[in-house]
């Protein structure tokens, strides 16, 4: 042995008695993938290729203890391998089930399909069973409990309790928990906000959907229901670094129905913005129907808007989309038109209950324009089983409507409504919501910018995969 290499010898020898401990259990501890002890295969229910970024949502069950303290300082990580080795991406974990103080026999998994998926890749979850470094993954969502106030003319006002979802610093979305805007209630109401709105306010709004019930009443209020609410509950559910999820609950002024859903947003790095719903509406007592009788027991409803003021500028929003698609109970989809400027404050009506259309398997909806290509969709995870009985299914109907009318301000709507299958050709419109009905289904609120329903068609596919595919979200309605 040569001098200089005893030298070295004795040098890091030194060194190794001064480290700090803590320094030398961070070496121990590396959370590299290539280092974890324990893998395990993800199956995904969807062609990658066709599902790129989209959010796997997967409960995981350890062959081995799987050491965690919480939701952020864990062993968990989710990799891929195309071929080329494995390749760590960014995941998040929730619903841990601890067997002791330090490891989980199961949770479940967040994560997003890459964009360069090729369809041969598989995926991995990799753990310890020791001590690891927290994940450092960028904290690409955040949801924060907010109130918004705006009155641009006397009595016609905005003002509401929401949830304020963003997305590396840009807002995506509110929901709406209670409160007025434009005279119209938004419990259960999701504003979708322009892309690369930093604020919210007015006049990024872009679209609206509601997951409230609501029925026709008699009077110049024409609906009720869950989305006029006073009473409300509501919570912060999950609130991680690609996905946050909130409940909010809701009772009817007449404390006849009662709306418990829970939402969920998903990290999606593309233009199109995506929210999931888990809709349950419960009928506490009998209701009979009143008014023109459209709105029927409406389970949720998509709606674009137009408001123009010849004083105020951020009053000059929005634009009532040209065009329905629908994919009906036959298997093909079915095109109307949208009347753009409605002059009347009643409903006027584009398919009405005797229109008996109904959704069919695929079971989505969708306001657009051919011209752009953009398209805003109601997608069900499926036509059936949302309610017991004969009813079970899903009438779709469509109005237009001036909300507001007065000296410098006009805003108009067109709605389009996913109501109880109350109607079959031939037969009696059933006007009762009879008490103890339950309705209980899961939705997806989407946005593309381009494609038009073409893509809402291949969404609703990827949908419905995925949704069978994700934890049950139901047990946290108790939460």
């Amino acid at each position: 042995m040569n001098k200089s290499y005893r030298t070295f010898i004795v040098i890091a020898t030194v060194l190794l008695l001064f480290v700090p401990s803590t320094i030398l259990n961070d070496i121990a501890q590396s959370s590299s993938i290539e280092n974890m002890p324990f893998k395990q295969e993800i199956a995904i229910p969807v062609d990658s290729t066709v599902a790129r970024y989209q959010p796997i949502d997967v409960h995981i069950s350890f062959n081995h203890p799987c050491w965690a303290k919480n939701e952020s300082w864990h062993s968990v990580r989710v990799c891929y391998n195309d071929g080329s080795g494995l390749t760590e991406i960014e995941s998040q974990i929730y619903g841990l089930h601890f067997t002791d103080d330090s490891h989980i026999d199961s949770c479940n998994i967040v994560f997003i399909l890459p964009g360069d998926a090729n369809g041969r890749e598989k995926y991995y979850v990799v753990y310890s069973d020791s001590e690891t470094k927290a994940p450092d993954y960028p904290n690409h969502v955040d949801v924060e409990d907010a109130h918004y106030f705006y009155e641009p003319i006397s009595g016609q006002k905005m003002d509401f309790d929401y949830y304020k979802i963003t997305q590396d610093d840009y807002v995506v979305y509110g929901i709406c928990q209670k409160g007025v805007l434009l005279g119209e209630g938004v419990s259960h109401t999701i504003i979708k906000l322009k892309p690369n709105s930093t604020e919210f306010e007015s006049k990024n709004a872009d679209q609206f959907a509601s997951f409230a019930m609501s029925y026709a009443i008699d009077g110049e209020k024409q609906y009720t229901g869950s989305p006029r609410a006073e009473t409300v509950s509501k919570n912060i559910v999950v609130d991680g670094n690609l996905m946050v999820r909130v409940k909010i609950e809701s009772i009817s002024p007449e404390g006849n129905i009662k709306t418990s859903n829970i939402y969920t947003y998903y990290y999606c790095p593309t233009s199109t913005k995506r929210i999931v719903a888990h809709v349950n509406h419960q009928v506490l007592d009998s209701i009979e129907i009143g008014g023109d009788g459209e709105r029927d027991g409406t389970y949720a409803s998509l709606s674009t808007f137009k408001s123009r003021s010849a004083t105020i500028n951020d009053m000059n929003v929005g634009n009532i989309l040209p065009s329905l698609h629908i994919y009906g109970e036959d298997n093909t989809i079915k095109e109307y038109s949208v009347p753009t400027n409605p002059e009347s404050h009643k409903s006027e009506w584009i398919l009405s209950t005797s229109d008996d259309i109904d959704l069919g398997g695929k079971a989505w909806l969708c306001i657009d324009d051919s011209s752009t290509g953009k398209a805003h969709a109601l997608i069900f995870q499926s036509n059936t089983g949302l309610l017991e009985g004969e009813e079970d299914g899903i009438q779709v109907k469509a109005s237009v409507k001036q909300v507001v009318k007065l000296p410098g301000l006009e805003a108009d709507t067109g709605s389009l409504f996913a109501t109880r299958n109350a109607y079959e050709s031939g037969g009696e419109h059933n006007l009762i919501l009879p008490k103890g009905m339950n309705v209980t289904f899961d939705a997806e609120f989407v946005t593309v910018e381009r494609g038009g329903y073409e893509e809402v068609d291949k969404e609703s596919e990827n949908f419905q995969k995925l949704t069978t595919y994700r934890p049950l979200v139901a047990s946290n309605l108790s939460t």
